[in-house]
């Protein structure tokens, strides 16, 4: 498994933090969503980082917004923008596909997972807004692998060819 040592700092606190509140229905629990997020965010432009190098030019122009942008001079990008250039530039996504294991998953369920996590838990998290005790729990076991597939153990495997 290949986390970077950020994203695996990041975990390390999330889950610190959602221990040592979990308990307590007055904590909120925003702050290891956020945390989760950043590990995710982290992991997540390193890995294209690495599959950029040697891209192909179609392959590096990402649209974010309103306005195209070039990979990787335009990392890192935040969670939203990555869940966008992941499922949504065929370019972009027939290149990672190419050049990374398990590259397929990366551009297509990963890239679904980006973007739920971030409308249901992180942006509310970040913004201020409640986030269920039930949200953040459901997200917590995704992401780490309690009673399914580990999205972060899956992600970790996922590295240049």
């Amino acid at each position: 498994m290949l986390l970077e040592p950020g994203a695996r700092r990041f975990l390390s606190t999330a889950e610190r933090g959602f221990r040592d509140h979990r308990h307590d229905p007055g904590s909120d629990l925003g702050a290891v969503i956020t945390d989760y997020g950043k590990a995710l965010e982290l992991q997540t432009n390193a890995i294209l980082r690495a599959a950029m190098n040697g891209a192909p030019d179609v392959a590096r122009r990402v649209k974010l917004e309103s306005h195209t942008v070039q990979l990787p001079e335009a990392l890192p990008l935040m969670l939203g923008q990555l869940a966008r250039a992941l499922g949504g530039e065929r370019d972009l996504a027939a290149h990672l596909c190419n050049v990374l294991k398990d590259g397929g998953w990366f551009t297509r369920e990963f890239a679904v997972i980006l973007d739920n996590f971030t409308s249901e838990a992180r942006n509310p998290a970040t913004h201020g807004e409640a986030v269920s005790r039930e949200t953040v729990v459901r997200w917590r076991n995704r992401l780490l692998g309690v009673g399914a597939e580990s999205v972060m153990c899956r992600l970790a495997k996922v590295q240049k060819l």
